[in-house]
């Protein structure tokens, strides 16, 4: 019931007021309108204007130079929410190393994403495995750089383990084989 009276205030203070003075409380009221009105539209720019700069556009999954783990950790996570993944965890693993691990339907996925200037090692192979182990994932994926990576199942890889290009990212679900 309380909140039904603030639209009245104006009015009660209206009636209220001597008519010598309602010319000064029309300007007052006037006054105080436009600045509610000017402070609203600063914040609504304000935030337009956060979102456009930290939100992450919906198709990049490239990591750009210039960036750090945890930035391209939220440009790679809205490219996986927007296609149905949800995110279970996601942390660097070093500066140029980013760990997600996401799932869809009946799959749950480990990735190690390795900073395109950088070359995947094998302690990258020992660190996927142990996320994959830990976090019950039935596929594992590497994504690196290398033109060179197969973007099958190597055939030594005892689990489910994916070395994928970022260019093949886009195709994520087809490469994985995520049914729908």
């Amino acid at each position: 019931m309380p909140w039904i009276l603030p639209p009245f205030f104006p009015l009660l203070i209206w009636r209220a007021t001597p008519d010598a003075w309602r010319p000064l409380v029309a300007a007052a009221g006037v006054f105080i309108l436009v600045m509610v009105v000017l402070l609203f539209a600063r914040s609504v720019r304000r935030r337009n204007a956060r979102d456009a700069a930290t939100s992450a556009p919906k198709e990049e999954y490239r990591w750009l130079s210039g960036w750090d783990a945890a930035l391209y950790g939220r440009h790679f996570g809205s490219f996986l929410r927007f296609r149905g993944w949800r995110i279970l965890s996601s942390s660097p693993a070093g500066k140029d190393r980013l760990t997600v691990v996401a799932e869809k339907y009946r799959c749950r996925l480990a990735l190690l994403c390795v900073e395109p200037g950088q070359d995947a090692a094998e302690a990258d192979l020992g660190h996927l495995e142990a996320v994959g182990r830990d976090a019950r994932a039935t596929r594992v994926a590497l994504v690196s750089r290398s033109a060179m990576a197969p973007t099958a199942r190597p055939p030594e890889a005892g689990r489910n383990l994916w070395q994928i290009r970022y260019d093949d990212l886009r195709r994520l679900d087809d490469l994985l084989r995520v049914d729908d």
